[in-house]
């Protein structure tokens, strides 16, 4: 064999490794930047409600009984919209509770409403996520027509004391509850979102 083809041939396999690297490190970067694009991406975005009016506030509990629409009167209310299924649902699940907690008897309520599940997936969900807050579920009805505009989850609607919709949120809220946190205080009953502020410091 002529030593001149041997050396090419040498030369050749270290291009193709050093091509090969280059390519490897290339999708490794990639990768890297998805992930850390990840967390932004699923950041909650805020748009007004826009469209037809929102639905009446008609619900069921967990074992599918009516709930009375006169418990959300004159209220501001957070309806979060998650299922078992979803993981960034099941993670923002504790940050709502805390939030619910803030706003209970107040003229602010915050309400999860679950898409869709049977009734032993969202309480194994919730338990899961060390959650006691009780979900309520959406009728069969509006879930058939997407009466609330879910197009992805998790999401939120928040509905204000007259009985109309006010924002759309897609996305999930932060730790400290925001955007959500952000919006109820633009609206009557937010006192107790700047006590619960001032307590936390």
């Amino acid at each position: 064999m002529n030593p001149a083809d041997s050396d090419d041939r040498a030369l050749m396999r270290k291009v193709l490794w050093a091509a090969s690297f280059v390519r490897w490190m290339i999708a490794v970067a990639f990768v890297a930047a998805l992930v850390l694009a990840l967390p932004e991406a699923m950041a909650a975005s805020v748009q007004p409600w826009g469209g037809p009016a929102a639905p009446a506030l008609r619900f069921e509990t967990g074992d599918g009984r009516p709930v009375d629409p006169g418990r959300f009167a004159g209220k501001t209310v957070v309806l979060a919209f998650w299922a078992a299924w979803c993981e960034p649902c099941r993670k923002e699940l504790p940050a709502l509770e805390r939030l619910a907690r803030e706003l209970k008897g107040r003229q602010q309520e915050l309400v999860l409403v679950n898409l869709g599940d049977s009734p032993g997936a969202m309480e194994k969900a919730l338990a899961r996520a060390g959650v006691a807050l009780p979900s309520l579920r959406v009728t069969a009805a509006d879930l058939a027509s997407n009466a609330w505009r879910v197009d992805a989850l998790p999401a939120a609607v928040v509905v204000g004391a007259d009985g109309q919709a006010r924002w759309r949120l897609r996305g999930s809220i932060d730790g400290q509850g925001e955007p959500l946190r952000g919006l109820l205080a633009k609206l009557p009953g937010a006192q107790i979102l700047a006590d619960a502020e001032s307590r936390r410091w």
